[in-house]
Formats: C-alpha cells, sequence, structure tokens
C-alpha cells in the first residue's frame, strides 16, 4: 500500500475518533467552517471500507452510494462530499467520485483494495456497546 494512502486512511481513523491533532491531510478541511462538517461524509468513507460495516449495512463493496434513503437533504451531503474532496484532493489518491457515487480510483488494484480494508479493520477503534436481544431471538 501506497504511503499516502496509508496516512489518509489513519487521517481518517483518526478524524472519526477526534484525534484531530494528529491529521495530515484532514487538517485543514475545517478551517473557515463549521467544526464537524465532514464528519459524516469521512465516517461513510470510512464504513464503505471496513468489511464489518459492509456486511451489517449491507453496503456495495464495489461503489458507495451517496443518495441515502430517507435522508432529509441529499443534495447537500453530496455537495459536502465534493467539497471535501476538493479541500482534501489526496482523497483521488483512494477514490474516486463520480456523480452519487465514490468508488476505489482506477489506480488502486484489487489486492490493494483488500489490504485497505485490511487496514481498516485492524486499526478502527470500535466501541463495544450493550444491547439487549430479545430471548426468541437468543434461541435461534
Amino acid at each position: 500500500m501506497k504511503t499516502i494512502i496509508r496516512e489518509l486512511l489513519s487521517d481518517m481513523l483518526n478524524y472519526i475518533s477526534d484525534e484531530r491533532g494528529r491529521l495530515k491531510y484532514l487538517g485543514g478541511i475545517d478551517v473557515d467552517s463549521e467544526a464537524n462538517q465532514y464528519y459524516h461524509q469521512i465516517r461513510d468513507l470510512v464504513e464503505w471500507l471496513d468489511l464489518r460495516m459492509i456486511k451489517t449495512l449491507k453496503l456495495d463493496p464495489k461503489k458507495l452510494s451517496l443518495i441515502k434513503e430517507n435522508s432529509v437533504n441529499p443534495q447537500r451531503y453530496v455537495d459536502r462530499m465534493i467539497s471535501l474532496f476538493k479541500k482534501c484532493p489526496e482523497l483521488n489518491e483512494l477514490f474516486r467520485l463520480d456523480d452519487e457515487y465514490v468508488y476505489f480510483n482506477l489506480s488502486v488494484s484489487e489486492r490493494e483494495q483488500n489490504a485497505i480494508r485490511q487496514f481498516i479493520d485492524e486499526n478502527r477503534e470500535r466501541k463495544v456497546t450493550n444491547f439487549y436481544i430479545p430471548v426468541k431471538e437468543r434461541k435461534k
């Protein structure tokens, strides 16, 4: 995996973990805008790279749709993603933004895609939560 991609992935993980002091590429994206403006876009990119989330959320591993069901203002979300890619052009090393979808950059091989997803799996901090499973569900 290219160094720039590894550093960008680390930046994305740090951004969504609120560790903003250690950002190399994403450090200036919130300047002159509201704080955390791009949180949801970056989180969604990370979730699309996360094999566990692909299975849980039933995401398409080949492309990330920017238009979400039940979205209140889908065009605003798409516009923010476009703005994010303009403020951090390094994202284009990893991703390709095309209309309402994000894909891997064509230069990223399938082997590299697997390595990227492995990196996310190994480095993403996951919060453990308590949740209730009804008795009927536990017996299955």
